[in-house]
């Protein structure tokens, strides 16, 4: 059941967890370590502390990076996409006086909790959005195109159609923010809502020995549970689906847990990286669990994309 009650305050972490990269002797500054990582059009980003979101190079219109840089020139970068990510020490930290790394110290502490404030306002404002939406409809566009059913979902009127409404819940079921998947299947989330280790279930409660199956997005979930029987989880994301996996396994131990990601050939063509099939290896590595990709298929990356296209239900 989908809980709605008050979110306790969520301190942000101030980085990715991921073993990262230190400075290394092919890179002498935080630009070319930061540029190496594939961002661009971050030369803006103040030394404040804060994470702010760039584009890359693969994607310049959209913003799939992260960068956070801190006032005393330390910071973090990552390329959601290929989930590269690095750390950056500048070298004249050491002769930072224990005043200023106090003040550091503070500053840092003030805003995770000012950061955690604000998801906790997010997460008020996504369950009081979702106590006023409908269930969804069987006959929703975008359901009968993808050939799924609402499984909980709701619907909205957004002013030029009915949109779907999906909770982001965390482990205790909570919301804590919101997802929009409009009838011509673009996406947003809820602004300001944390997205990070969220996850929507199709299905029960998991058996503490049972199979778990986590995917990206609602759709591709959608077709797992109906094709397999199998407890689904969305987690919206390929680079939420670490997060969410060691998660789940943090709350079953027993369970196997497989992660379908969604196998990017296309990008892998262009680049010479599958973003979806690295970080769908990287949460199953992460959580003991194993993976499943789709095969390759003209005009498809995901289970959902597969099972349309061939009327096969897979692996």
């Amino acid at each position: 059941m989908i809980k709605t009650g008050k979110a306790a305050p969520t301190v942000m972490s101030e980085r990715p967890i991921k073993k990262t990269l230190r400075e290394n002797n092919n890179t002498t500054d935080w630009v070319s370590l930061v540029s190496a990582l594939g961002l661009i059009k971050f030369s803006h980003v103040p030394a404040d502390g804060k994470i702010h979101a760039v584009a890359t190079e693969t994607h310049p219109k959209k913003k799939n990076g992260r960068v956070m840089l801190r006032v005393d020139g330390s910071g973090w970068a990552w390329n959601h996409e290929t989930d590269a990510r690095c750390d950056w020490q500048p070298g004249n930290r050491k002769h930072l006086s224990s005043a200023h790394k106090q003040r550091i110290y503070q500053e840092t502490t003030r805003r995770n909790k000012e950061q955690g404030n604000r998801y906790a306002e997010a997460a008020k404002v996504a369950a009081g959005i979702w106590e006023t939406t409908m269930p969804a409809p069987e006959k929703h566009p975008y359901l009968v195109r993808k050939k799924i059913q609402p499984h909980g979902v709701h619907c909205s009127y957004n002013g030029t159609g009915n949109r779907l409404v999906i909770p982001v819940c965390n482990a205790a079921d909570e919301i804590q923010s919101l997802q929009y998947i409009d009838t011509d299947g673009s996406k947003r989330f809820l602004v300001g809502g944390k997205i990070r280790e969220g996850r929507f279930r199709i299905g029960g409660q998991p058996m503490p020995d049972g199979t778990i199956v986590i995917c990206e997005g609602f759709a591709t979930a959608s077709t797992i549970f109906q094709e397999t029987g199998y407890v689904t989880y969305a987690a919206f994301s390929a680079a939420n689906l670490r997060p969410v996996a060691c998660s789940i396994r943090a709350q079953y131990p027993n369970a196997t847990i497989i992660i379908a990601g969604d196998n990017d050939y296309g990008t892998e063509a262009r680049i010479g990286f599958n973003p979806g099939a690295n970080m769908a290896k990287a949460a199953a590595k992460a959580c003991g669990g194993k993976v499943a990709l789709p095969p390759s298929i003209e005009g498809g990356t995901d289970w959902n994309d597969y099972y349309r296209l061939t009327g096969k239900a897979g692996a």
